[in-house]
């Protein structure tokens, strides 16, 4: 009988050993937003003053207890380790921060979820100073367009486009544009 319980206890421990912790990278990138959920920001236009928006936040988080490879797992390789976190505006844009599963390396990411919008690495002025950021954009933002519909405000003579975020330390909107029925741009840039 004592050989069973020396195999069992042999194998117990052999298996715990493969136990995988996650890779929190997640809440690094939580704690580079600057806001509080219902935070208010101010954007200013030269010519037509400010617009205020409001933040809401819903901030994931990585569970980096032993987790995968353990004889207790019940879910597989690939769901492990990812999670998200949003910010969202009330102008109806989301910006998005996805922490991949180990089978991706558990890679940071940022997105939108609007189907539409595009991003791409643009530098962009920022106090009296060139600094990357990204660009959440779309090419078609003419009226009755797709965009059109899903930035629409309780004012419906403009839409949003043209979205730019910066990553490195600090995560925040620093400016974006309207576009108005006429085809007229106005930029808007966060009142610090």
């Amino acid at each position: 009988m004592k050989p069973i319980y020396v195999i069992s206890f042999v194998l117990l421990v052999f298996q715990s050993c493969s136990c995988k912790h996650c890779m929190d990278y997640l809440t690094a990138e939580n704690n580079k937003i600057p806001y509080t959920h219902g935070e208010v920001l101010a954007f200013t236009n030269d010519t037509l003053g400010v617009l205020y928006d409001t933040v809401y936040l819903d901030l994931g988080s990585i569970n980096t207890e032993a987790s995968y490879g353990c004889v207790v797992s019940s879910e597989d390789y690939y769901e492990y380790c990812s999670n998200w976190s949003e910010i969202k505006y009330s102008n109806n844009f989301k910006f998005g921060i996805l922490q991949t599963p180990n089978i991706n390396k558990n890679k940071i990411g940022y997105y939108n979820s609007g189907q539409f919008f595009k991003i791409k690495d643009d530098t962009i002025l920022y106090k009296q100073k060139p600094v990357k950021a990204l660009c959440f954009y779309s090419n078609v933002d003419t009226v009755g367009s797709e965009i059109w519909n899903y930035t629409m405000s309780k004012d419906s003579t403009f839409a949003y486009n043209n979205f730019y975020f910066i990553t490195d330390t600090v995560i925040k909107l620093i400016q974006y544009t309207t576009v108005y029925k006429d085809g007229t741009r106005r930029i808007w840039r966060l009142k610090e």
